[in-house]
Formats: structure tokens, sequence, C-alpha cells
């Protein structure tokens, strides 16, 4: 069978930094920019923070729906001092924006509900996912469901 196309020639120049990308990569194994991802193949995270929010004793997965948050001031929420949190600095940044936008108006009804923010630690190791610390409290302070 015969090609009725004729792809272009390659560049002598193409060809030959491919080839001189080939043997850079194999001398140089491991290292930038001929890594194989090893950021995430060699370093990882093996304690972190998980981030708790109680409403009257009651483990919530979201804030929503939780409103008139009084107590808590966004602005200084933060894991402790030393907290292993990597991503888990996510969450927190999302709950503080969430507190700013509902937090108790002047000349409303404060909340009857008790609201506690907490961190849970957790250490990763050959035997999996461990808890180190249940709950070590952030802040509280009180909110209401409409």
């Amino acid at each position: 069978m015969r090609l009725r196309h004729r792809f272009p020639p390659i560049p002598k120049l193409a060809l030959g930094a491919f080839v001189l990308y080939l043997v850079g990569s194999a001398l140089l194994g491991e290292a930038y920019p001929f890594s194989r991802y090893s950021m995430y193949a060699q370093h990882g995270y093996q304690d972190g923070a998980h981030l708790v929010i109680r409403l009257d004793g009651v483990e919530l997965q979201t804030m929503r729906g939780i409103v008139d948050i009084d107590g808590v001031d966004p602005e200084t929420l933060r894991y402790p001092q030393g907290t292993p949190a990597g991503v888990a600095g996510y969450p927190l940044d999302h709950l503080r924006h969430y507190i700013a936008q509902h937090g108790r108006r002047p000349g409303t009804a404060t909340g009857e509900a008790q609201l506690e923010i907490g961190a849970r630690f957790l250490r990763v190791g050959p035997s999996g996912i461990r808890v180190t610390q249940a709950f070590v409290p952030i802040a509280a302070g009180t909110a209401r469901r409409p």
C-alpha cells in the first residue's frame, strides 16, 4: 500500500534539539526540567489538619445555612501556631469569607446556638490515616439557622 500524502521533512534543527533533550534527560535523571513529577512522588505531608465546625455540639459538614455569626472575628481566625495545615488553609480561607458575609448585622438578635470552630489533627502513615488530636478549638461564638 502506498501513501498518498508526503509528510514534510523534519528540519535538522528540530531533530537535533529532540536528540539533545533525550540525551540530556538520560544523563541528568531526576532534575528539573527532566523530572517525572518528583514534587508529588518524593515529598508529601505526613501531618495535617482538618477544619471542624460544630453547632450546639453537632459537627457540621458545611456552614451553609448558618447566619448571624457573632463572636468570631474572620480576620483573626487561624490554625494554632505550628499547624502543618498544608492545603487545609483553603477551607479556612473560605470559612473566613463566609463568616464575613454572614456575620451578625447591627440591630439583629444574637444567635441562640453555640458555634465552635476547631481543627482535627491527622497523621498519615503506613497503616493509614490516624487522628492524633480529635478537636483543638480555634474560635467560639454564637450563630443561628434561619
